[in-house]
């Protein structure tokens, strides 16, 4: 167009008058002009095609146009054509940008309803979603406790199968102990009576004469129709296979007589007083006590009265020693057990001081003479023991050291198996124990404590490999037994030699 060269855009007032002088304006002029007449409302020419110029075109309006040229607003209607050529060449270009906009804001409109439409669904599917999440968990939780009531009982029924295979191997022998527990409760006050008597009289005689009490006071019971048992022995009575090996490891000897003496001197109420001229209960003592820090003193002892004041105070075993037949007046309020109780402390009189007393205290006393007279007060006070040395107990012991010079080896291996031997009766006692207390504790049903059956399992695999290990000890203990007998007859007549060569003396 015209006017987008630089001379329409350059058009001034005189542009008007040297378009006047021209006798034929440009065609382009003539277009403008037409455009002019137009926005003027002028008449125009018939609108008709010039074929004849190079490319057809439409013939403008002369005759008017040059009126036209002579009005005198025509420069203010060229600037406005102008500036409405320029608005139409700036609309062509906006127009169809304007059109993809609106496009765009209508797929924006659409696609914005659809986003709406497809929230509006997403929030309906997670509504749905999280309720469907919630019943699978509210599923999944009643599955896991199902599940867990199912592996519960499983572990029951399995727990319950091991329970019934445990004990049914227990079945037997508690049945029978049971019967045995019975008749010792029907004949529970004559054997309380005889052990208590034998416990409390006993201790001075030797073994005619502790059997020969026994036989009387049987007898007596017997009369007033007090039941006892028939069998009575007094060692099966008080203590227990286990504790005896201990104890012959420890030195004890073997022979009724020093297992009576043991039994009196650990289960007496009173403390013990040993006449002990051969030296085999303080031997004993100090074997038994070694692990308890045992604490060896006399009268004579310049600390005396101070380790009798920390035994007290600190529990630990004290063993007076090579006593006389008179004992020193600052034990009385201790062996009388003359105790006074400050809060929840107990306390005993020492000469001119209160010591607090341990309840693991425990006091021996020995001497060394063969027959010594001790007063009424004294036997009142303590437990006297006689230990001296019996011909069966002396015959064991030299037994012992004859094979100890002819055959150590052999010696030893019957030391190392009565250890082990007692060592394992011990466990099978303890493992039957706690298993008796597990059951007897247990609140409600068996099977809801889980460490029932793991102690059972437990005890089942020590006891059987304990019962093994007895069996084969028994076994082993027969040959050496055997063996040793062959060295008998010496200590036999090292026994009678002893004894006879003390009634001569």
């Amino acid at each position: 167009m015209w006017f987008r060269t630089e001379s329409g855009r350059q058009i001034k007032g005189n542009t008007i008058t040297n378009l006047r002088k021209l006798a034929k304006p440009p065609e382009a002029i003539m277009i403008v002009l037409d455009m002019a007449l137009i926005l003027m409302k002028r008449r125009i020419d018939p609108i008709r095609i010039d074929y004849n110029l190079d490319e057809p075109f439409y013939v403008p309006s002369k005759t008017e146009i040059l009126r036209l040229l002579n009005f005198s607003g025509l420069l203010s209607t060229l600037l406005t054509i102008h500036k409405i050529q320029s608005y139409h060449a700036i609309n062509k270009e906006v127009i169809p940008i304007k059109d993809k906009v609106q496009k765009a804001e209508n797929s924006l409109r659409k696609a914005s309803r659809k986003l709406a439409r497809a929230e509006r669904e997403l929030e309906r599917t997670e509504i749905g979603l999280a309720k469907c999440q919630h019943d699978f968990d509210a599923a999944m939780q009643t599955k896991q406790t199902y599940q867990s009531d199912y592996d519960a009982l499983l572990k029951r029924r399995d727990d319950a199968n091991t329970l019934i295979s445990g004990l049914t191997g227990e079945k037997i022998r508690w049945n029978e102990q049971n019967k045995v527990f019975e008749q010792s409760i029907e004949k529970l006050i004559g054997n309380t009576i005889i052990v208590t008597a034998f416990l409390s009289y006993c201790g001075p005689f030797n073994q005619d004469f502790r059997q020969r009490m026994i036989n009387e006071w049987q007898k007596q019971i017997q009369q007033r129709t007090i039941p006892f048992s028939d069998n009575f022995d007094i060692i099966e009575q008080l203590n227990d296979e286990a504790t005896i090996g201990e104890w012959n490891l420890q030195g004890l000897p073997n022979d009724d007589l020093s297992i009576q003496n043991g039994i009196i001197a650990t289960s007496n109420y009173r403390y013990p007083l040993l006449i002990d001229p051969q030296l085999q209960g303080k031997s004993w003592i100090k074997n038994m006590e070694r692990d308890n820090d045992i604490l060896i003193t006399t009268f004579n002892s310049k600390m005396f009265r101070q380790q009798l004041e920390d035994s007290i105070s600190l529990g630990r075993p004290l063993l007076i020693e090579d006593v006389d037949e008179e004992l020193d007046p600052i034990l009385d309020h201790i062996l009388e057990k003359h105790y006074v109780k400050i809060g929840l402390t107990l306390r005993v009189k020492v000469g001119d001081r209160e010591v607090d007393v341990n309840h693991t205290f425990r006091l021996y006393i020995t001497t060394k003479l063969a027959n010594p007279t001790y007063s009424p007060e004294i036997c009142a006070r303590v437990s006297v023991i006689d230990f001296t040395v019996t011909q069966r107990g002396l015959e064991d012991q030299l037994l012992s050291l004859v094979i100890a010079n002819e055959r150590a080896e052999l010696e030893r291996e019957r030391v190392t198996l009565a250890r082990e031997t007692t060592k394992n009766k011990r466990m099978l006692k303890e493992l039957e124990e706690n298993l008796l207390i597990k059951l007897t504790s247990i609140e409600g049903s068996v099977l809801d404590d889980p460490s029932l059956v793991e102690v059972l399992n437990a005890n089942k695999r020590i006891a059987t490999e304990v019962k093994e290990k007895v069996s084969i000890a028994e076994d082993t203990k027969m040959k050496i037994s055997a063996a040793r007998e062959e060295y008998r007859p010496v200590a036999v007549r090292g026994s009678i030699i002893y004894f006879l060569m003390s009634e001569i003396a």
